[in-house]
């Protein structure tokens, strides 16, 4: 004849070892005594944890906070209903509620930290190789998103200003910065009639001049510099950088914090208001820009001078829109001395009438 059941006996595992032993437990309103062979612990109520708690009720798992890793499994209802009675708090705390080793959290928060560090330290090699593998027709097409949705901010933005002789002191410019510039690749530089000061460079090549900006210039080498500095990103795909950036970015944020991540196309097109591609990406298209413009021979004052009014103004808090354009640059008056020591040339880039026309390519109602 079998033996009858006894409620006492439980099975518990130490955390340490693999062995399973067989134990008695004797249940109070203080804790839990267990005791067996080579086995003697009390484990008291305030550190009881329920690690498991079936909802059939034929049994519980159990652990304590004070004993990292160890188990104690009570079967059969009659043991369940025995703790229920003597411990009715614990059967409260719901295993997804537990309170929480703080030595296990420090662990992993440790852990977690340490790989954050590690992918923010080697992300730019990481972008870098990768946004050189994207082909350009993906890149043209990531391109118009991004200015789908930077179009959205602003009125006028499907209105290219093409006013014919603007137009063709536009396109002259162009033809002698790309020439400075030895780019391979195509570039479509278009001025819209937007009254703030900012110039945007798309992924793919595409670059938009702002009349604002042209409006507030004093000389065309100051827009040539600008333009210069915008087929700089172009030539750097710092774009293309910042998408795939902003894609690990939110790769990343959606495993430890899902929904976080959202539409990269819109975010960029959004980043763009403030040319947030990083100041070292901003460094490195000024030295293009200056590089580029001595090739031609054409002076870097109208670009150091466009940084220096700017400066001025900043000074004295009548930056406005003019500020916009420096949003996430380097510092304006760091930025004009260095392009000013570094510059070579001392020509024009347009004659006055094909300078007073580009101040004309966006007609005025």
């Amino acid at each position: 004849m079998e033996a009858p059941w006894n409620r006492s006996r439980a099975t518990f595992s130490d955390g340490r070892t693999a062995a399973i032993h067989d134990v008695e437990v004797d249940i109070a309103p203080e804790g839990i005594g267990i005791e067996g062979d080579d086995v003697s612990v009390h484990w008291g109520e305030a550190g009881l944890e329920v690690v498991d708690a079936p909802a059939n009720a034929k049994a519980l798992r159990l652990g304590h906070a004070d004993h990292d890793g160890a188990r104690l499994l009570l079967e059969g209802e009659a043991l369940v209903a025995e703790v229920r009675e003597a411990l009715p708090g614990l059967l409260a705390r719901r295993p997804d509620s537990r309170r929480y080793d703080l030595k296990k959290l420090g662990v992993w928060g440790g852990a977690v930290a340490a790989l954050a560090a590690l992918f923010f330290l080697f992300l730019p090699a990481i972008v870098s190789g990768v946004a050189a593998l994207i082909p350009q027709s993906v890149e043209k097409r990531l391109g118009d998103q991004a200015l789908a949705a930077f179009s959205q901010f602003f009125d006028g933005m499907e209105n290219e200003c093409r006013e014919r002789e603007g137009q063709q002191a536009l396109d002259w410019m162009v033809v002698q910065i790309m020439d400075g510039a030895r780019i391979e690749r195509g570039a479509d530089v278009r001025v819209v009639p937007v009254d703030m000061v900012n110039a945007v460079a798309f992924p793919g090549g595409r670059v938009l001049i702002f009349d604002g900006l042209i409006q507030q210039a004093e000389s065309a080498e100051e827009v040539a510099g600008v333009v210069a500095h915008e087929l700089g990103h172009v030539e750097y795909r710092h774009g293309m950088e910042r998408m795939v950036r902003d894609s690990a970015i939110s790769a990343v944020l959606s495993v430890f914090a899902p929904g976080a991540a959202g539409d990269i196309g819109s975010e960029f097109g959004g980043a763009l208001l403030t040319q947030s591609y990083g100041r070292d990406a901003e460094r490195e298209a000024d030295a293009f820009a200056v590089e580029t413009l001595n090739r031609i021979g054409v002076t870097t004052g109208g670009m150091a001078s466009f940084f220096e009014r700017m400066a001025q103004k900043h000074d004295a808090g009548q930056g406005g829109s003019l500020m916009q354009y420096l949003a996430s640059h380097p510092a304006p008056t760091e930025r004009a001395g260095t392009i000013a020591a570094r510059g070579t040339g001392d020509e024009r880039i347009l004659s006055d009438a094909e300078w007073r026309a580009l101040k004309a390519i966006c007609p005025k109602d």
